[in-house]
């Protein structure tokens, strides 16, 4: 190999390091260590672009394993979960909350959590097992997105199965009949989120109209 061939490849070559040493790493290589919730939603809102799908997914996976014991107060998975959801990644969400509510069973933020994420990613099967949950805990106990996200997954549902006899049963109308007067009370209690009250209403009116074109008559 002669000299001008040398000269050339170690040009050649010190080109190739010059653009690997000015190319940042890929989301794949990076890794991820967080010791908190609160750790991971800065990393997630540093990600939360539609190429960073991966990344958010392995996040979640991190966070999620127990081995890695990640944990944090239930209102910050709440708000963990809503930047996920932002993203459009109701199915990681529900892996949060999945996470979540085995040390935090009966967390209402969490319950609402979870049966939005399966109201927004039609896992109505899966909503009705955390609505079910849910209706354990006495009304008065519901936290007022409980009720708001109980409402819009029974909206969801209706509009997915319109002829599903089992929305129509005496024990669901009840429940639904007692959400709208518990409501009312909870705004009364808390002015300040009165805002979504028109919101739930609107749910509410939705579900009422549907099941009484069904039954015929007035709702009881």
């Amino acid at each position: 190999m002669d000299e001008d061939m040398l000269k050339r490849l170690a040009l050649l070559k010190a080109l190739q390091d010059a653009e690997n040493h000015d190319t940042p790493k890929t989301q794949d290589s990076e890794s991820i260590c967080v010791s908190s919730i609160r750790d991971a939603n800065i990393l997630l809102q540093m990600h939360m672009d539609e190429k960073s799908a991966a990344y958010r997914k392995r996040l979640v996976s991190y966070v999620t394993d127990p081995a890695n014991q990640v944990r944090s107060e239930c209102n910050v998975y709440h708000n963990f979960i809503m930047d996920l959801s932002r993203c459009g990644d109701f199915l990681l969400a529900l892996q949060v909350c999945d996470y979540a509510l085995s040390f935090a069973p009966y967390n209402r933020d969490m319950l609402a959590d979870a049966i939005n994420a399966c109201a927004e990613s039609s896992q109505f099967e899966k909503g009705e097992k955390y609505l079910g949950r849910a209706l354990e805990i006495p009304k008065e106990l519901w936290s007022f997105r409980l009720f708001l996200y109980s409402v819009s997954f029974l909206k969801n549902k209706l509009s997915a199965y319109p002829m599903d006899a089992q929305l129509l049963q005496c024990r669901r109308k009840r429940v639904l009949a007692h959400i709208i007067t518990v409501c009312q009370a909870a705004v009364k209690l808390r002015p300040a989120q009165q805002i979504f009250y028109p919101r739930l209403k609107a749910y509410y009116s939705y579900v009422i109209i549907i099941v009484c074109s069904k039954q015929g008559g007035a709702f009881p």
